[in-house]
């Protein structure tokens, strides 16, 4: 939501942090959203920051709801693995790009010898979340 709404470009950074992608630093993007949220308690209570809570997040919410994604795709697709091959889900890395500050992790998983699914993400947690997506969304397209 913090990306969506640009909150980045109100921060007041110094030189440094600036120069070092600081308006897209996840951690400081999180510290915004929760200022901004706390200042909307501070001015008007409960019902004022929950109502731009829902307001700001409700993009992601009708898009979690649109896809009916589950809250942990890994699991999913390991017990989806482990019934129908009796085989668990391996995931590799296939690249790691970009600086420190941003860097886009690409994952495969497979089972047995065939690749199901390919992930992005700023780490690689999300990225073999999205990987194992994917696979599920190739296993139900191809009712495998």
């Amino acid at each position: 939501a913090a990306e969506r709404i640009d909150l980045g470009s109100y921060l007041v950074l110094g030189k440094g942090e600036e120069l070092s992608g600081g308006r897209k630093r996840p951690s400081n993007l999180a510290g915004a959203f929760e200022a901004l949220i706390g200042a909307a308690f501070m001015d008007g209570g409960m019902a004022k920051a929950r109502k731009l809570l829902l307001r700001l997040l409700k993009p992601d919410f009708d898009e979690i709801a649109a896809r009916g994604v589950t809250a942990d795709s890994k699991s999913e697709l390991q017990h989806v693995a482990q019934t129908r091959w009796h085989e668990i889900p391996e995931y590799r890395m296939v690249s790691s790009e970009g600086p420190d500050h941003a860097k886009l992790f690409t994952v495969d998983v497979s089972v047995g010898e065939q690749v199901l699914g390919r992930g992005q993400g700023r780490n690689k947690k999300q990225a073999e979340l999205n990987a194992a997506r994917q696979a599920l969304e190739t296993l139900a397209a191809t009712g495998t």
